[in-house]
């Protein structure tokens, strides 16, 4: 009951569930199964690099989807929560366009909010110490949180597509990669 996979083969395989929340388990449950072959690649690989969609629910009861980005050092079968890198691509009503990097390093956080809400660096010092004392009531340190501007970060189409096959051959090894 701890776990969402064997809840959604519950809801998969039950006939008292509507056809369309049957269907969504099943799509839910096939990606995770997917995301769990992934993790059981090449053992001698040092990291670990997951894309997870996650649906969410704004306050307004509207739904959204949020893209998540992981890149850890292995640990077994898991990823590594004390050093990892997460982003977060997220689309919220009265926000928009949101993304936030994640570096954990030894159980210290630093975050780096993009987003063309100019307010949003003064909120982002104002929850400084709640977001500090939830860290640490969770046994990480923040280190920083910055905000910059996600207009001055998108890139144009070619540069993008040069910087994601940058990214790919810095960051994999033992890859040949012919373009």
């Amino acid at each position: 009951a701890d776990s969402l996979k064997p809840l959604l083969s519950l809801v998969s395989a039950s006939d008292a569930i509507s056809p369309e929340l049957r269907q969504t388990a099943q799509s839910l449950l096939q990606h995770l199964t997917g995301q769990q072959l992934l993790l059981l690649g090449d053992r001698q690989e040092a990291s670990v690099v997951l894309t997870i969609q996650m649906p969410f629910v704004l306050p307004d009861g509207e739904t959204s989807t949020a893209t998540v980005y992981v890149r850890s050092r292995a640990a077994g079968r898991r990823i590594d929560p004390e050093n990892c890198w997460l982003r977060f691509d997220l689309r919220l009503d009265k926000l928009g366009e949101t993304v936030v990097d994640v570096v954990v390093s030894d159980r210290t956080v630093s975050l780096l909010v993009l987003n063309d809400v100019p307010d949003l660096a003064a909120w982002l010092e104002a929850a400084r110490p709640s977001l500090e004392e939830a860290l640490r009531s969770a046994g990480y340190r923040l280190a920083g949180v910055r905000w910059r501007p996600l207009s001055a970060e998108k890139p144009s189409e070619s540069e993008a597509g040069l910087r994601a096959v940058r990214h790919y051959v810095l960051t994999s090894q033992g890859v040949d990669i012919r373009i």
